[in-house]
């Protein structure tokens, strides 16, 4: 069996002062788990991690003072469940050298957690979701006020739960730039061909990614040569992983994903499918002027694309693997390379 810190042995204390309705979501939550195993934790040390991560995230996120509303709409959400890709990386690097994690690397993983969450609100919240992890979006529930209040609130509490250890709280900051420059570029920004598109996911979600590995490596005083094979896995990684939720919001089942889908291409938004079908036209003489909105959308869908997707998906999650390869085989190093096959095979 292999060894795992635990909150126990790393002197975590989970702080009882969580109100009585976000106690029940919590454990509504635990039995749902119960009976549901992600992609993730189809990965023995993936779900050893996971379940760390959601016990101390669901202490850290609450601000006691402010009013029940907003912590008790933060917990709905994160107990709605989430595939905690971001934090359970974090744990995955600074154990690929062998060394175990300690509880500084576990609270920025769930502060790099709690940032993603935000983003999560103020993107339903711009994108009129109507849903989020099988549940109705905040911003439907509560209302724009509580939703925009909880999304500063998880901002404000992930980067207060950090500590200025080695560097970390500047690797926040710089990730909360990027994520929100990428928001911009996506929400006010010309993003039409795949060059375009691919400079923005580096923003807004790879980004996260090479965060996780940031903050896992300097958290545990890893070498230099091993942190930067690790931001390249994290980059390469973030890629793959956006372009198969592009596809998934395509071809996926709104069962598995627990929300609506074609929402992307619906509303307009920039996507994979569609930047290679724009260059595709473009390619052509008179393409863009001949081709009518539903014809659009019909090749978007088309076979070629979704291939010439996948393969684009494929080519990063290689890449990611080939970056940290030559590392020697412990179980964080491992755990990496499952996480990266799996995440361009994914259907949620």
């Amino acid at each position: 069996k292999e060894e795992i810190i635990t909150r126990e042995n790393a002197g975590v204390t989970i702080a009882p002062a969580i109100t009585k309705a976000a106690q029940m979501l919590v454990e509504s939550c635990n039995r749902k788990k119960m009976n549901e195993v992600s992609w993730i934790e189809q990965i023995p040390r993936a779900r050893l991690y996971s379940s760390l991560i959601e016990r101390r995230l669901t202490s850290l996120a609450r601000i006691k003072s402010f009013p029940s509303v907003f912590n008790d709409s933060i917990m709905e959400l994160l107990c709605a469940g989430g595939k905690l890709i971001r934090p359970v990386l974090a744990l995955c690097a600074s154990e690929v050298t062998g060394k175990r994690h300690n509880v500084c690397v576990l609270d920025a993983a769930v502060a790099l957690e709690m940032i993603h969450v935000s983003s999560l609100i103020l993107d339903d919240i711009i994108d009129e979701s109507p849903k989020r992890r099988g549940i109705g979006s905040l911003h439907k529930k509560y209302g724009y006020d509580v939703a925009i209040v909880s999304a500063g609130m998880l901002l404000l509490r992930a980067h207060r739960s950090i500590g200025e250890t080695r560097g970390m709280r500047r690797i926040l900051y710089d990730t909360t730039f990027k994520l929100l420059l990428g928001q911009a570029v996506e929400t006010r920004g010309d993003v039409c061909t795949e060059k375009q598109y691919i400079r923005m996911i580096q923003f807004k979600t790879a980004s996260l990614f090479e965060a996780s590995m940031k903050l896992g490596a300097v958290g545990n005083k890893l070498p230099d040569s091993v942190t930067l094979k690790l931001v390249e896995y994290g980059r390469n990684l973030g890629m793959a992983f956006q372009i198969r939720d592009d596809i998934l919001d395509m071809i996926g089942s709104p069962h598995m994903l627990q929300k609506p889908v074609r929402m992307d291409l619906g509303k307009g938004k920039p996507t994979i499918l569609g930047a290679k079908a724009y260059d595709s036209l473009k390619a052509t003489p008179n393409g863009l002027e001949k081709i009518g909105k539903q014809s659009l959308v019909k090749l978007t869908m088309s076979r070629n694309i979704l291939d010439a997707a996948n393969q684009l998906a494929n080519e990063y999650a290689h890449r990611a693997i080939a970056a940290v390869i030559d590392l020697r085989s412990t179980p964080g190093k491992r755990c990496l390379v499952e996480l990266a096959e799996k995440a361009t095979r994914r259907d949620s």
